[in-house]
């Protein structure tokens, strides 16, 4: 069956936003008015999430495309996915929780990117499918789940918060300074896990294999947890994690 690609505009669910739609690759904004460092949760059924942490940046920006592909004889009358977004606030500081609903259940794939920008987050918490996940961030909690695409994590404090990442059908990178530490449990099936530390102190654990690497690092007891199916784990201690996004297998140092 012949099948065209329509682009749509999501109906976002936020005050001050009505609905769009268009046939043409555009972008929503939504813009919080956070304080401070805020608490991310991520809920987005399919596509990429980006996160970008920019020192001085005014509150909270989500920016979200949306791309559908439909079976040409089924024309929607409103655009199928919705977004919600809002501040929660408590005592320990303003989460803010980013949401797409499908709102409706015909034959579509469906694909949101959501890019996020805000000063500082205190902790991330992100759960989507057939998308990748880009983190670039200093040393917080990361509670991350995805399939059908790589993780990308670059740590530029030293990491001593917990970090656990799950994944299928694809690969995991993480990036973090040698003054990090942790005890590192990556497990990579049907693929390799792959530990670059040529600074700091690191130890190998026993029961290590290709497939599954148990070390600590700097003697640390914060639990890195990375793993993945069909899919590599390659983990690197850098001097410049922001910057050291050469991904090539020839610069690691397997154990």
């Amino acid at each position: 069956m012949a099948t065209t690609r329509l682009i749509v505009f999501l109906l976002v669910c936020f005050s001050g936003f009505g609905c769009a739609s268009s046939n043409r690759a555009e972008t929503e904004h939504i813009h919080l008015f956070t304080t401070g460092p805020v608490l991310l949760h991520v809920d987005a059924y399919a596509g990429d999430v980006i996160l970008h942490e920019v020192e001085g940046h005014v509150g909270t920006s989500v920016e979200i495309r949306c791309t559908v592909t439909t079976p040409m004889h089924l024309t929607p009358a409103s655009s199928p996915i919705q977004c919600l977004a809002h501040i929660e606030r408590h005592t320990y500081g303003e989460e803010v929780v980013v949401e797409l609903v499908d709102t409706e259940q015909l034959y579509r794939e469906k694909h949101a990117q959501i890019t996020v920008t805000t000063s500082g987050f205190t902790g991330v918490q992100i759960k989507t499918t057939k998308g990748n996940i880009d983190i670039a961030c200093e040393a917080i909690p990361l509670s991350i789940q995805t399939n059908d695409g790589d993780v990308y994590i670059a740590i530029s404090k030293p990491m001593t918060e917990n970090i656990a990442v799950t994944n299928k059908r694809g690969d995991i990178y993480l990036n973090i300074l040698p003054e990090s530490n942790g005890v590192i449990d990556a497990t990579a099936i049907r693929g390799e896990s792959v530990l670059d530390a040529r600074a700091g102190n690191s130890t190998l654990l026993k029961g290590t294999t290709k497939e599954h690497l148990l070390a600590t690092f700097n003697k640390g007891e914060n639990t890195i947890s990375l793993n993945t199916v069909d899919g590599d784990v390659f983990m690197k201690i850098t001097d410049n994690p922001e910057y050291g996004w050469s991904w090539s297998l020839d610069d690691w140092l397997p154990f």
